[in-house]
């Protein structure tokens, strides 16, 4: 029987769009994260939105960013920037869950693989 880790994710898509607009709002360290987090959302048909529930914790395993950065720096910024939709979430009575909704561009964007995070 395989064992599930709930900390361990990997990208859920061999490859996701990546809106351009997104390179003048962040910085390059910043940008490398966002990607991380578009490529951990699920496929969804005819939606412009994208949305992923990925942890503080399961970024930085899928990036290589640490923890400190993305919880003090990036996801601050993140949400200021309102490129991105945000919630949280309590999930259970000791649990609460960020929730985020990003943009899925139709137009003015690249494609990016999931080989560009983490060499995988």
């Amino acid at each position: 029987m395989e064992e599930r880790n709930p900390n361990l994710i990997v990208a859920r898509k061999d490859y996701t769009p990546f809106p351009i607009n997104a390179t003048g709002l962040f910085k390059p360290k910043d940008l490398y994260l966002l990607a991380g987090m578009y490529l951990s959302t699920s496929y969804q048909m005819n939606s412009n939105i994208l949305h992923t529930d990925i942890t503080i914790s399961q970024l930085s395993s899928l990036t290589g960013v640490s923890e400190e950065y993305i919880c003090n720096y990036f996801y601050p910024r993140l949400k200021r920037s309102r490129f991105v939709g945000y919630r949280c979430i309590q999930e259970q009575p000791l649990v609460k869950r960020n929730h985020f909704y990003l943009p899925n561009p139709t137009d003015n964007f690249r494609f990016i693989r999931k080989g560009f995070i983490g060499g995988g």
